[in-house]
């Protein structure tokens, strides 16, 4: 019998709490988890998976590497994998300018398991399944 897909996602968030909270919620959920504290090392665990990463879930203000800029490295390294943004800064630029144009990739702290775990659906049902030779195709 063939493994069932689980879809990857990968959590990057500094908060430790936070992270925590989405770890749990998205595995209770049957999804993979992939985790990182910031931008850089949410780069060098992006680009040591060798699977498809679905959807990451990503912190807006990270220090350092932003979160903005992270997507942006993302967007280059896999372009299929789609971004969710988190923030607790609502009066952020970068949460107002995503929220202007894309009001559906932010969700703000704080945030129930139910409000991450239905925008997470959302985004990770956009994508098809693999096929059998790792070919994503989008809707």
């Amino acid at each position: 019998m063939a493994e069932e897909y689980r879809p990857t996602i990968l959590v990057v968030d500094h908060d430790a709490g936070a992270r925590r909270l989405m770890r749990a919620t998205l595995a209770g959920a049957k999804f993979r988890i992939l985790e990182a504290r910031g931008g850089l090392e949410a780069i060098s665990t992006m680009l040591r998976y060798d699977g498809e990463i679905a959807l990451a879930v990503v912190e807006i203000n990270l220090p350092g590497i932003s979160g903005l800029d992270l997507a942006n490295q993302m967007g280059i390294e896999r372009p299929t994998t789609e971004v969710l943004y988190v923030s607790d800064l609502v009066e952020s630029v970068a949460a107002m300018s995503i929220t202007q144009t894309k009001p559906e990739a932010v969700l703000f702290k704080p945030f129930t398991a139910r409000q991450l775990l239905v925008r997470v659906r959302d985004f990770v049902s956009r994508v098809e399944r693999p096929s059998q030779i790792g070919l994503v195709v989008r809707l």
